[in-house]
């Protein structure tokens, strides 16, 4: 699972397992901000994810089901500030 950070207008992906991965992305790369979840299955096996649309429309899907709702809502607020788009299909 990833989380994410928001410094230096860049957005910092890590992954909680393997500490050592690690990916910057520059907030003026970024089109669109997708926040979707995946079921699978049945729907108790939802898996949220953060999908990033670059601006070359590379798209980017890093799961995160360990963060809270208010922790999601932070995350698209904080963009909707720096004026990305973001689209919410929770």
């Amino acid at each position: 699972m990833y989380y994410f950070q928001i410094a230096n207008h860049h957005l910092i992906i890590r992954n909680e397992n393997f500490f050592w991965f690690e990916t910057k992305i520059d907030l003026n790369d970024i089109l669109a901000i997708v926040l979707d979840k995946n079921v699978m299955l049945i729907d108790i096996l939802k898996s949220r994810n953060l999908r990033i649309i670059l601006n070359d429309y590379e798209e980017l899907r890093m799961g995160a089901d360990l963060l809270r709702k208010r922790n999601w809502q932070e995350l698209k607020t904080d963009f909707e500030k720096m004026g990305i788009t973001v689209r919410d299909e929770f």
